[in-house]
């Protein structure tokens, strides 16, 4: 029987927020209703902290909402992560979320390249490389294989167009991240 983990209240300007979460989501919609819910009834998660980097695991949302609110401390559950699987696992626990368009493509690139099979490469004789591409594929059907042509087709567009994180490349991507609403 494994023994229950059990939370901690630790200073709020001990733990950061996870940057690969930050770069690739926006604040959702519901940030207020989240931020009125959490100065009502508290922190109810906790924070998943990886104990080594005190870089967040799962919750920039709440932490973000205690850093508004002025809430000193919050919540944590530890976890020792080898910084290399953080991304991978700080993007996992975010399979939940209510997604914008933009946000769905970051994540499908992101899964693509940190599962990188190349084209032709023989996965049924390297049991390490057939489970990268299972590993890969089980997260990919979570999004309709043409939503996702369609999203990379729209940012080779988008791309050609106006250019990387030029004005009109971004209000493309808020124009149809705003049509999903």
């Amino acid at each position: 029987m494994t023994k229950k983990q059990e939370f901690i209240i630790v200073d709020v300007d001990s733990i950061h927020p996870n940057s690969k979460k930050l770069e690739m989501y926006q604040t959702p919609e519901n940030y207020e209703n989240i931020k009125r819910n959490i100065e009502s009834e508290g922190i109810i998660e906790p924070l998943l902290v990886n104990k080594n980097s005190k870089e967040i695991i799962s919750g920039n949302l709440r932490y973000q909402v205690a850093k508004d609110l002025g809430i000193n401390e919050v919540p944590v559950l530890y976890q020792v992560i080898d910084q290399e699987e953080m991304d991978i696992k700080s993007i996992s626990t975010n399979q939940q979320r209510k997604k914008s368009y933009s946000e769905i493509l970051k994540e499908i690139e992101f899964f693509e390249e940190y599962y990188n099979i190349k084209k032709g490469q023989r996965t049924d004789l390297n049991k390490e490389f057939k489970e990268i591409k299972e590993a890969r594929d089980e997260f990919l059907k979570t999004h309709p294989r043409d939503t996702s042509d369609k999203l990379k087709a729209i940012k080779k567009m988008a791309l050609k167009l106006y250019g990387k994180d030029s004005k009109n490349y971004k209000k493309v991507f808020k124009s149809i991240d705003d049509s999903k609403t």
